[in-house]
Order: structure tokens, then C-alpha cells, then sequence
């Protein structure tokens, strides 16, 4: 598992304070603040703000305000354009050409071209630095998935409909669940599961520091220590081995989507 939300009381709004204080994002003064009025927010308002004072609203407020301008996924990656809007005609032609065909055997193939963090990530609509106009991504991803040359590399029967990068209908169907899913490793550790979950540890959406904390209050026994793993000679990250089957690693200077952008 990838830098997944697996604890509400940990991942994403609760540890957020903490981390961009960590990359001097936000002064220390600020989370010193925050801190010392036992001010916690909580991932889309799962449970509500403790406590829910106009003095924690502000200094969130303030928290949030500061991070605007920098890429939640990577914070120190660029952002994203904020608006697709077209500035010619050719281009809102090309914009809207996103249902697409190949021709497969003797049947031609539909997909949709590329994706938006909305079709991507479903509640993102929810947050007001995504609401506007958004960028389409890795349509080039779609085309070459789709070539009749690759499919065949794959061995995709040419029965199977065209690929697209994301199903409106299994978006449409995204419902967040409140118990998270923290339990499910407490299930797998009776059973002994070998695990793998990992961290970029750039990622300010479900960043390390959360995830480290509720590993933490599994209270495992660790069979192999805090430690260093290496590509050609150079830190890749850090790994620690705990008993019960759980691995846990972070990818150095990667964020939210490690294996795409350190592959």
C-alpha cells in the first residue's frame, strides 16, 4: 500500500500541521499556537474540530492560506496549471476530442483520453483549490495503452473494450468510509501477512508523519531497525521491519504517487 489514509486521527488534516512546519511552510510560532490550544482537524470533517473555537478556526485558516501555491500531492514539486481554458479554436477543438477510437482486429475501440483530478479523485470537487477549470493529464498514456502494438505485447484479448484512465461509473460510486481502514491491518497482523506500505515522503496529501503515528499505536515489536535502503549507492529512503509481517519504507523525495514519479 502507497501513502494510503488509513487513520483518520492520524493521516491527512491531523498530521498537515505538523509537516509543513517541518518544511518550513508555516512558522513555528504559528504551530506552537495550534499546538497549545489543542486545536484538531479532521480529513473533510469526518468527526468535527476539537474544539470547534473561533481561535482553531483561524489558525487552520491561517495554516491553509500559507501552504496555497504549492502542489499537496508533492510539496516540492511544481503545480499543476489551474485552468484548461482554451485560447484558440483549434485547441477547444483538441479539448473536447476526448473520446477517442483505434481500430482493433476487425472492431474499433472507444476510450476516453487522459483524465482531471475531479475524474480522478472524486472528492476532490469538495476542496476549493481544485474547484476551478483543471488541466487534462496523461492523455498520452491513453493513446499508447490503446495501440493495437501494445495491447498485443500485453496479451489483451481483442475482446476487451478499449482502456480508460478512469470509470465515471466507479467514480460516481466513491463513498468515503468513516471507520477508515486501520482495523484491517490489525486483522492481517493476527495472521502473519507479509506487508508492504510505503511513503513518499515529500507528500503533504497523506504525508509520512501520519502514517508513522499510527503504525506506532499498533505498538509492534520491531524485528529490523530504522535504516537506510540504497539504489546505486545513493539513499533511496528509509525502511523499518516489525514483527507480524508489516514493512514499512519511505521513498525519498517522492510524493503522493512515488512509484510514478521515482520510477
Amino acid at each position: 500500500m502507497g501513502n494510503g489514509a488509513t487513520d483518520w486521527d492520524a493521516d491527512i488534516s491531523p498530521s498537515f500541521p505538523d509537516v509543513v512546519a517541518n518544511f518550513n511552510i508555516i512558522p513555528p510560532r504559528l504551530l506552537k499556537n495550534y499546538t497549545a490550544n489543542n486545536c484538531h482537524f479532521y480529513f473533510r470533517d469526518v468527526k468535527q474540530p476539537n474544539p470547534d473555537s473561533p481561535i482553531c478556526n483561524a489558525l487552520w485558516d491561517q495554516i491553509n492560506d500559507l501552504w496555497q501555491g504549492l502542489n499537496w500531492y508533492d510539496l516540492f514539486r511544481k503545480v499543476y496549471p489551474q485552468s484548461t481554458v482554451p485560447s484558440t479554436v483549434s485547441e477547444t477543438v483538441e479539448a473536447l476530442a476526448r473520446e477517442r477510437t483505434v481500430k482493433i482486429g476487425d472492431e474499433i475501440k472507444t476510450y476516453k483520453a487522459g483524465f482531471t483530478f475531479q475524474e480522478y479523485i472524486g472528492w476532490v470537487g469538495d476542496m476549493p483549490m481544485y474547484q476551478a477549470q483543471q488541466p487534462l493529464m496523461g492523455d498520452f498514456l491513453s493513446d499508447y495503452i490503446n495501440r493495437a502494438d501494445v495491447r498485443r505485447a500485453l496479451n489483451i484479448p481483442n475482446s476487451v473494450q478499449g482502456w480508460s484512465m478512469c470509470s465515471n461509473e466507479v467514480s460516481s460510486q466513491y463513498r468515503l468510509q468513516l471507520e477508515a481502514s486501520l482495523w484491517i491491518y490489525k486483522i492481517f497482523l493476527q495472521y502473519n501477512y507479509k506487508m508492504l506500505f510505503y511513503s513518499g515522503d515529500t507528500d503533504g496529501a497523506v504525508p509520512t508523519q501520519g502514517t508513522r503515528r499510527w503504525i506506532e499505536s499498533l505498538n509492534l515489536n520491531v524485528k529490523g531497525p530504522w535504516r537506510s535502503w540504497n539504489t546505486n549507492g545513493q539513499v533511496s529512503g528509509y525502511q523499518i521491519n516489525y514483527e507480524g509481517g508489516l514493512d514499512f519504507a519511505t521513498v525519498h523525495g517522492a510524493g503522493h504517487m512515488a512509484p510514478q514519479w521515482k520510477r
